[in-house]
């Protein structure tokens, strides 16, 4: 092709150097200097170097899409058809050349035929002027000498003249002068110039009127010589374009001898080619059929290993094509539970589980189509009992019976997914209750409080504390403390909407999300509702169980938009409550910061405050109704603070059995009152101490020791000792109860039910409890007067004691109605402000002086 393209730019150089040499030759340069034939050369010129560029380009493409072997080949007839299509054009150009120069040469003979005849017009005139003029200068010969001019004649020459002279305007407005001097000179007749005009001629006119006449045949003799260089330029330009034509023809013959004699060398080029190749790919064949004969004996022995190996591996091996499995393992068998004919007669996605089954076709079909994507994934699938498995699959493509396939490979890992699932919900979850830990809470509230921010919603964080638990725990055992958090978590979980989220964060704590509020009021009816889960009994070990919880909430936006500032908020309004019996629900305050930092100085404070001696008892009297008379007091524990004063045991008490040091200072407060009990017995006052025994420390295998290691100790009369114990301390293992009360009563001293009526335990337990008195709870007796309800119970207690021979006493007696009914009621002894509020020890032992 090359070759080609260098044959041709030859044959061009030679045509522009035979049309150079012809323009250079009899003076056609010199004669082409006019405006117009120039650019028609050019012009011409110009196409015809456009055409052949064109030509050659279309020529280029054409062979770049042959599909032939040789792809420099290409048929003859097309070239010649292609090139003589060409060249004809540019003949058609340069014939069209020819005919507007022809046209333009006649043109211009004709302009030269017009200027002549000017000419001729005007030497007429001029000898009718020159007639005129003689006559002026001769007055007196023209009568004999000058025949007169006629009018007639001088008008016709200067009207024939301006209609020749129309299409020259410079000729034409000097011939208008001409006229108009004069017809301004003489007044022509059709009889001539009279005598009396020629004679009153001013001989200045005539001589102005001979010179103009003289410069417009002078200008005509010039248009004349421009009209005839024109002509002989046009004729010019004709030869021109002839003789350019006859070498374009000239080489319209050579280029076609030459694209000729190309084809034909082409043509034998092309067929010793053709038979090279035949020759080459008979070869080929010969040599492909051998390759394919060794290759199917080899492929028949690769399948005997290929059987042999799928059929002993552990791993799944599945063929298939399209939407059908070909082939299937033993393994394959065994993990989906079908035979390999059943597999075959399956669909290759018929085994794949729904949730996976799109994603595995995706792949499938980019695999096979040559994408890249991954070879290795999992998916389940479902094996013929429905049981879905999941599979560590590995894909390729292979040749498979003389069509591509695909080729997995399966390793079943069930039992691993299922043991990380197993790690991955022990990471979130709460291995005993099962519900979500602190951190997956801490995260689904996150993601709430998002939500909640695009939604303008609030979102409620409750904290829940179990109530006496620890005491249930250390008396029932763990295994019933693990029963109770368990029912209670389903419980609660029972009262869970679907957008909520219900998690244990530690061991007798629960936390609930509540999103999607409107107003606080929603939360409010929502935790009431979780709180009144607990008004029921749980079973645990055959007996029931009762346990009460108080909440605290806070609020998202209102307390604050972080999650974990939410968290600490809800337990600090927890703590508010957290020493109160019975279902509590308190809401975070701005103040709360403050009580929380006082909790938390308190709590570091009381771990040395028996060191230093900051605990110490008072002493509330309870006396006999009857006869007025003071018989015992209630030692009450207070705590003299160097920096808050002196604090509420509702502080501490239940601060002191959350960081068990509860043990330690009821240890202390029973060794104290019974050492208080001997220096009253010295100073001749026999007053018997009542002391109040924590759940926990009841529940501790020592309790019994410790009772009697406190008498002998300070030396103290076992009579003259009482202990107080609320009935939750005792419902937990009743059976232990009594035999603790048992071993406490045998050392002498005397025991109390405290509190009754505030718990669940039922009244039958009573002829089991080796108890002496039974203490009313202030709640029952502080409005007795106004309630009729409090009245009835009231009632029903004293009798019910008086019944089963038990000593009664009324807590919280504080006005003389109250005083004047429980004596009406047949009650024992009373306690309460009404007599005495709790007081130190010498101010204890003055009033019983007093009294």
């Amino acid at each position: 092709m090359t070759r080609n393209l260098r044959g041709l730019g030859g044959l061009l150089a030679l045509a522009g150097l035979a049309l150079l040499a012809l323009l250079l030759s009899d003076r056609i340069v010199a004669e082409l200097a006019t405006a117009q034939s120039m650019l028609s050369l050019w012009l011409a010129w110009k196409i015809f170097i456009a055409v052949l560029v064109a030509a050659a380009l279309f020529y280029l493409w054409y062979l770049r899409r042959q599909p032939a072997v040789n792809v420099t080949y290409v048929a003859p007839e097309w070239r010649l058809s292609l090139w003589f299509s060409v060249l004809a054009g540019l003949i058609l150009l340069t014939v069209w050349q020819v005919h507007q120069d022809s046209e333009r040469s006649q043109l211009a003979e004709a302009r030269v035929s017009q200027s002549y005849e000017v000419l001729y017009r005007s030497e007429v005139l001029w000898a009718q002027v020159q007639q005129l003029v003689y006559a002026v200068s001769q007055p007196g010969s023209r009568s004999g000498m000058v025949a007169p001019v006629s009018g007639t004649d001088i008008e016709t020459s200067l009207r024939e003249l301006r209609q020749l002279t129309r299409p020259f305007p410079t000729l034409y407005s000097r011939l208008e002068a001409i006229n108009q001097q004069f017809s301004a000179l003489f007044s022509p007749s059709q009889n001539g110039v009279s005598e009396t005009q020629l004679t009153t001629v001013p001989g200045q006119a005539m001589a102005a009127l001979r010179e103009q006449l003289l410069l417009f045949q002078g200008e005509q003799r010039l248009q004349l010589q421009r009209d005839l260089g024109e002509r002989n330029s046009a004729r010019n330009a004709v030869s021109a374009t002839v003789q350019m034509g006859s070498v374009l023809l000239l080489g319209i013959l050579l280029f076609a001898g030459y694209l000729l004699r190309v084809n034909l060398l082409r043509q034998r080029q092309h067929q010793q080619e053709l038979e090279k190749s035949v020759d080459l790919r008979t070869v080929q064949l010969r040599k492909e059929v051998q390759r394919h004969q060794a290759a199917r004996e080899l492929m028949q022995t690769s399948e005997v290993k290929f059987r042999t190996l799928t059929e002993t591996t552990a791993a799944a091996i599945f063929i298939y094509q399209g939407d059908h499995i070909v082939y299937a393992n033993p393994e394959a068998e065994r993990i989906s539970g079908y035979s390999a004919a059943e597999l075959c007669k399956m669909q290759s996605w018929g085994l794949v589980h729904p949730d996976f089954r799109e994603q595995t076709q995706r792949l499938a079909a980019a695999r096979m189509a040559g994408q890249a994507v991954p070879k290795r994934y999992e998916f389940q699938i479902l094996t013929r009992t429905g049981e879905a498995r999941w599979l560590d699959f590995t894909a390729g493509v292979i040749p498979y019976e003389g069509q591509l396939a695909g080729l997995g490979t399966a390793y079943d890992i069930t039992e691993r997914k299922q043991h990380e699932a197993t790690l991955a919900h022990l990471a979130t979850h709460d291995s005993l209750t099962g519900l979500p830990n602190q951190t997956l809470a801490l995260e689904r509230l996150r993601s709430a409080i998002s939500d909640a921010r695009r939604h303008h919603k609030m979102i409620a964080v409750v904290q829940l504390n179990l109530k006496r638990f620890r005491a249930i725990n250390d008396s029932l055992g763990q295994d019933a403390g693990n029963q109770v958090l368990q029912q209670v978590a389903q419980r609660l979980a029972g009262l869970m909407r679907e957008a909520d989220t219900l998690a244990r964060p530690d061991s007798d704590k629960y936390l609930v999300l509540l999103p999607d509020l409107l107003y606080p009021g929603e939360a409010a009816s929502r935790v009431q509702q979780l709180l009144g889960a607990f008004e029921t009994p749980l079973v645990v070990a055959g007996s029931e169980v009762f346990l009460a919880a108080c909440a605290g909430v806070s609020f998202y936006p209102t307390d604050s938009e972080d999650a974990d500032t939410l968290l600490r908020h809800a337990a600090t309004a927890l703590n508010r409550d957290s020493t109160a019996d019975s279902n509590a629900l308190s809401y975070y305050s701005t103040g709360m910061f403050e009580q929380a930092s006082r909790r938390l100085a308190l709590e570091a404070s009381l771990h040395r405050a028996l060191e230093r001696d900051e605990l110490l008892l008072h002493y509330q009297p309870k006396q006999q109704i009857s006869s007025g008379k003071i018989e015992s007091g209630e030692a009450l524990l207070r705590w003299r603070h160097p920096e808050y004063g002196m604090v509420s045991p509702v502080d501490f008490i239940a601060m002191a059995e959350e960081v068990g040091l509860i043990l330690p200072i009821g240890e202390w407060a029973l060794h104290s009152a019974c050492l208080q009990a001997k220096q009253w017995l010295q100073s001749g006052q026999p007053v018997c101490v009542a002391v109040n025994v924590s759940g926990v420390q009841f529940a501790s295998h020592d309790i019994v020791a410790q009772v009697s290691h406190a008498l002998d100790e300070a030396g103290l009369p076992a009579h003259l000792l009482e202990l107080e114990i609320t009935e939750s301390a005792l419902i937990g293992n009743l059976g232990d109860s009594v035999t603790k009360l048992n071993a406490l009563k045998a050392l002498g001293i005397s025991l109390a039910l405290d509190d009754f009526g505030t718990g669940y335990s039922s009244l039958s337990y009573l002829r089991h409890l080796p108890v002496d008195s039974l203490k009313i709870d202030r709640s029952f007796v502080v409005d007795m007067v106004e309630n009729t309800h409090s009245l009835a119970i009231v009632t029903a207690i004293i009798g019910l004691a008086h019944g089963l021979n038990l000593h009664v006493v009324a807590e919280g007696v504080e006005t003389e109605a109250q005083y004047q009914l429980l004596q009406r009621l047949g009650c024992d002894t009373i306690q309460g402000y009404y007599i005495s509020r709790p007081i130190a020890a010498a101010a204890f032992s003055a009033l019983v002086a007093g009294a």
